[in-house]
């Protein structure tokens, strides 16, 4: 799930880890987990999300299946337990068709399934 140390493409996915934490899971949480910041404070975050999930988006489309090409890695793991907050954060996936691909493509591996069936977790669409 990471590539060699040196390698260009570890790089690449330490690129999409930190663009992951501090520019998507940063906006989800705890921005869109608290009622009490207001729908005004949350409807920007989701804003903020959207674009984010347009450059996953188009990154997916040009590069894909998965953030570094061919190969699943832990950017990919962790993009979809990200993502998958989206429901429950009312964030609206439906203008990203191949991050919806992506992520149904990740729910279908069996150790992904077997993961969210032990911890009975429902993951946006």
């Amino acid at each position: 799930m990471m590539p060699p140390a040196g390698t260009l493409e570890r790089y690449r996915l330490q690129s999409w880890l930190n663009f992951i934490a501090t520019e998507l899971h940063k906006m989800y949480s705890p921005w869109l987990f608290h009622p009490e910041y207001g729908s005004d404070i949350q409807q920007i975050a989701r804003e903020k999300v959207t674009g984010r999930l347009t450059l996953v988006e188009g990154y997916l489309t040009e590069q894909g299946p998965f953030l570094t090409g061919e190969q699943f890695t832990a950017a990919d793991a962790y993009l979809f337990v990200i993502v998958g907050w989206s429901t429950y954060a009312k964030v609206d996936l439906a203008p990203f068709p191949n991050l919806r691909a992506f992520m149904d493509q990740i729910r279908s591996r069996p150790m992904v399934r077997e993961a969210l069936a032990a911890e009975r977790a429902k993951v946006a669409a």
